[in-house]
């Protein structure tokens, strides 16, 4: 199997995202299978687990819990969230 990288670069942050990593999951808010990545990992992007949190109380950022304290965040609206509130939010602490 080949490994593939996908690289997104934007002026003010870069995310790298492993496709072998990153496993495929059904993703029932997008009604479709998706990538994603665990919790954790998304608290890298510039919002922060705090923001991640309320992001996924609003609904805003789609989850799937494996088990008790392993989330699995949807990239889509991850990715989503970034181009449109990236911008805006506050850089995490």
């Amino acid at each position: 199997m080949k490994r593939r990288t996908k690289t997104t670069v934007d002026p003010s942050r870069l995310m790298v995202i492993d496709g072998l990593k990153n496993p495929v999951r059904w993703c029932t808010a997008c009604g479709e299978t998706v990538r994603v990545v665990e919790v954790d990992e998304a608290a890298l992007t510039l919002f922060g687990l705090r923001t991640l949190h309320r992001l996924i109380e609003a609904g805003e950022l789609h989850r799937t819990e494996l088990s008790p304290g392993r989330l699995l965040i949807c990239l889509n609206s991850l990715t989503r969230n970034l181009k449109t509130n990236g911008a805006s939010t506050q850089p995490r602490r």
